[in-house]
């Protein structure tokens, strides 16, 4: 354990030489902890980023929490997202030791602290100390939208990146833009799977295994800031253009503001007797009396879904409408 902590004392120092692109899991997060402040820090790290995850329909963290000790330090290189954890009370020598090093070394006097890449690349690293479990749930009560931002942003970085990169599918492109004055950049994975071409206003792509569907349904303008509206509009929209979709009634969130307006939930799809996460940007252009409900599917029985929820958010967060003078 000694040596642990010398060796990565000396690749704080000597990291910028020795630095390589960080792997591992995307969604993982490596907490390293003693054992004995573990038992005490460990239900309060999942009360905070337990909650922040999707119904798929199983519910899904969108970070997966893996414990490490100060035994296991030179794994540091092996994982894209680390977090080290230190109380004073009750008293060890494991990682205490070894953070206090390395504020030396990044010059931090705070409880919390967070940087990028500093033992690899599109690595975030973060530490909390505290006096006793009560004051480290309160550092964390107060950072916590901070600190899992820190994460999040790298995880979407590196999520985007490789999507952003694809070949395009330009004719699918062109068409959105033509039917709905909508650009999505939508990549050469995707294939039509159906559409009104009378009224041009419902278009249905999607992608093979595992299976991410994108529908986009254009109807007259809202404006609303009340989410029943949205959720009864949005069902009645895809019960006469996907019948055998079913949006269940369990599971639903929404963000109804003037900034943004976004439905999530879960569907079943009645023919294979299997289903997954939905979420539903809702787009509304007052130029053109247009609100686009634009929705991503998942599918992925038995596995993990929620980074590919995330990718299609990613989509949807990188599209935008057109305006009269585009």
């Amino acid at each position: 354990m000694q040596k642990s902590i010398i060796l990565l004392f000396c690749l704080i120092i000597f990291s910028c030489h020795l630095k390589k692109d960080a792997v591992g899991i995307s969604n993982d997060l490596i907490v390293f902890t003693s054992f004995e402040d573990k038992e005490l820090l460990a239900p309060i790290i999942h009360k905070y980023f337990d909650q922040r995850g999707a119904q798929c329909p199983q519910y899904e963290s969108l970070f997966n929490i893996r414990w490490k000790t100060a035994n296991d330090l030179n794994e540091f290189h092996q994982h894209r997202n680390l977090l080290f954890l230190s109380i004073e009370n009750p008293k060890d020598t494991t990682l205490d030791r070894y953070l206090n090093k390395m504020n030396e070394v990044v010059n931090n006097d705070n409880s919390l602290f967070s940087t990028k890449n500093l033992y690899a690349y599109n690595q975030v690293v973060s530490n909390i100390q505290a006096f006793d479990a009560i004051h480290f749930e309160t550092i964390l009560d107060s950072n916590f939208n901070w600190l899992f931002n820190q994460y999040e942003s790298e995880l979407e970085k590196l999520i985007w990146k490789p999507e952003s990169k694809k070949m395009k599918n330009d004719s699918i492109i062109a068409q959105i833009q033509d039917w709905f004055s909508f650009d999505m950049p939508i990549s050469m994975d995707y294939i039509e799977v159906k559409k009104d071409t009378l009224s041009k206003d419902f278009l249905w792509i999607g992608r093979v295994y595992p299976y991410r569907w994108i529908t986009i349904h254009e109807f007259p303008l809202i404006n609303k800031d009340e989410s029943k509206i949205y959720w009864e509009e949005f069902e009645s929209l895809v019960l006469q253009t996907m019948p055998n979709i079913e949006i269940s009634e369990f599971y639903r969130k929404q963000s109804i503001s003037k900034r943004n307006k976004i439905l999530k939930g879960v569907y079943g799809h009645t023919e294979s007797n299997t289903g997954g996460p939905f979420i539903c940007f809702i787009f509304e252009n007052k130029e053109l009396g247009q609100t686009l409900f634009v929705t991503g599917y998942v599918n992925n029985p038995g596995n993990s879904k929620i980074l590919m929820l995330k990718e299609l958010e990613l989509i949807f967060e990188h599209s935008k409408t057109f305006t009269l003078n585009h």
